[in-house]
């Protein structure tokens, strides 16, 4: 299972565009996915599927000002590349 975050909590990360040094990406996570239904009688409803991450499987990221397109050297997912910021506040 994949360990989480706090998701409400901003972060930051140190990460910058190789090619022109922005610090303003769109940073991927791709992962697997199961999703279970409860089957009752044969029938479920679709909507109601529980989703639950497994694996995830790479991160890529693009600079939003170049839109050079890259993958963090030995980065897997969104948690190698930044950290939470305490209360809202970076020094």
């Amino acid at each position: 299972m994949i360990e989480t975050k706090d998701f409400e909590r901003p972060a930051v990360t140190r990460l910058r565009c190789p090619s022109c040094r922005s610090g303003n990406l769109f940073l991927v996570e791709s992962a697997t996915w199961n999703t279970e239904w409860k089957v009752v009688d044969g029938k479920f409803d679709r909507a109601e599927g529980i989703s639950n991450p497994q694996s995830v499987d790479r991160l890529d990221a693009t600079c939003q000002h170049c839109d050079h397109h890259w993958k963090p050297r030995g980065a897997w997912q969104i948690d190698d590349v930044c950290e939470e910021i305490e209360d809202g506040v970076k020094d």
